[in-house]
Parts: C-alpha cells; structure tokens; sequence
C-alpha cells in the first residue's frame, strides 16, 4: 500500500472492513458462539428476537443467526473469491490474446466482448439456472466467474496496448529481448494493479448476485447458511422476522461498499479513468 493510499481515510476503512469479513470468514467456526445447523429449542427458542443470549435473534427453527451468518460469510466470501479468480483468468487471458493478435482478430474479439457486455448478466445467469436448475456452490460461483469478465478483458487489452508504448517495453524490444520476456519480466508486473481494481468492483458485483439467486432459489442450498439463505428464509414475513433481514443486509451493505470503495479508490490511483 503506498503512502497516498493510507492517508485516504475511506480506502483504509474500507480495506480494514474488507480485511475483517476475510478473517471472519477465515475463523468462522471458531466465533460463532453455536454450530451454525444446532437446532436450540423448538418450543421457547423458535423465531426468537435478539437478546443477550442470542445477539441476533434465532430463525424458525431455533437456530442462532450469528452462527449462521458467521458461517455463511465462509460460504459468500468463498464462492465470491472462486468467481473474481474465473472472472480475472478469462479477462486476462481473452485480453491478452486481443492485445497481441493482429488487427483483424483484435477487431474480431473485442466485438465479441460489446456482444456479450450487451446480454444483461442476470437474464444469462437466470437462463442457466433454469437451464440447470439449482447448482452447488463452487460451479455457481464458476457460472458467477463465467459471466463478468467482459469487463476485465476490455481493461487488460487497453493496458497491454498502452504498456506496449511505453519507453521501457521499447528499449527492451530494441535490444533483441525476446516477446516472452518482454511479456513476463515488463509488461504483466504493470497489469497488478488495474487487475486489483477489477477484483474489488468485481467482489462488489458477484456477492450480491450471489445472494439474489440464493434469495429466487437457485444459489445455496438448505441447511447450508449464506447470506442469501437467510434473507431467502425470512422473505414471507420480513416485518415479523426483522432481524433475519437486517443483519444479512447490513452484511451484504458493507461487503459491496467496501469493495466498491476499494475498487474506486485505486482506479483513481492508478489513474485508470474509465478503463475500469
């Protein structure tokens, strides 16, 4: 992190919310104060409010909704992680190609990209879930990954054809250094930081999408907890159930503006403009 970014207030608290929900994913068993599946008591615990035993209230069958939603930040944050690295390889690795194809194929797959940019991205990934029916975590998040990399690989191209101008990359050329190197040792170091911000916006994009689908039916199964199961479980009385809606909100609230927030912030950085 360098200098400018830590005298930034909103990027260091954001990257600090960002970096507690990691560790909180990361140690979840460990913090919630019961198995996040122990059904407590049906008679007296069932949809109970929050109070000091249960912080967060219980669900409607006994089970305490911090444990779950400890449980299910593992779960979100996990499959939120598996979709940006597909989103990052296929951006990268479609970009690439553009940028160092011949005229004719760079034309050809970039109008791919506007092509795909142009389909919503929900309606494909309601397309595939109806197609499909309801996925397990780790190839939703896949499918997740499969369709937000447009983006990414209009970025990598744009950086890889500005890079390729750049004094360096030009003395190196000019001294017989071979592409590969070139490629390896010049060019892809300088990609880190525009593929970081395409991480960050990505997280914001993929963790609510994730939950949405939850939410219709088609993410995470029961009795497995993320966040979409739990607003999904609470979706016939919201009112009723306040605090099965709240919490997983409040969750989802600060993981998307986190990520947004550090995803702006380094776009600003690294002065990337509207490339990101």
């Amino acid at each position: 992190m360098t200098a400018r970014l830590r005298r930034d207030p909103a990027f260091v608290l954001a990257a600090a919310i960002l970096g507690a929900w990691v560790a909180v994913a990361l140690l979840a068993p460990q913090l919630a104060p019961y198995p996040s599946d122990l059904q407590l008591d049906l008679t007296r615990l069932r949809e109970s409010a929050p109070s000091a035993a249960h912080w967060f209230g219980t669900d409607g069958v006994s089970r305490d909704v911090l444990s779950r939603l400890l449980v299910g930040a593992r779960v979100t944050l996990l499959m939120g992680a598996i979709a940006v690295g597909t989103s990052l390889g296929l951006g990268v690795l479609w970009g690439s190609a553009a940028a160092l194809s011949p005229l004719w194929l760079d034309r050809l797959l970039m109008r791919t990209i506007d092509a795909c940019l142009a389909f919503p991205r929900l309606v494909l990934l309601l397309s595939v879930a109806a197609a499909f029916g309801q996925l397990p975590p780790i190839p939703l998040a896949v499918v997740l990954g499969a369709t937000g990399w447009f983006g990414t690989a209009r970025l990598v191209r744009a950086e890889l054809r500005a890079l390729a101008e750049r004094s360096w990359v030009v003395a190196a050329r000019a001294l017989g250094a071979p592409e590969p190197r070139i490629l390896r040792r010049h060019v892809l170091p300088a990609l880190v930081g525009p593929l970081a911000v395409a991480a960050s916006l990505a997280l914001a994009a993929v963790v609510p999408l994730e939950a949405g689908l939850t939410f219709l039916g088609f993410g995470v199964r029961a009795p497995a907890a993320s966040w979409g199961s739990l607003l999904a479980e609470a979706a016939d009385r919201p009112d009723a159930l306040w605090w099965m809606v709240l919490f997983p909100a409040l969750a989802l609230v600060s993981v998307v503006a986190s990520a947004t927030v550090v995803g702006d912030r380094l776009r600003r950085h690294f002065d990337l403009g509207d490339r990101a």
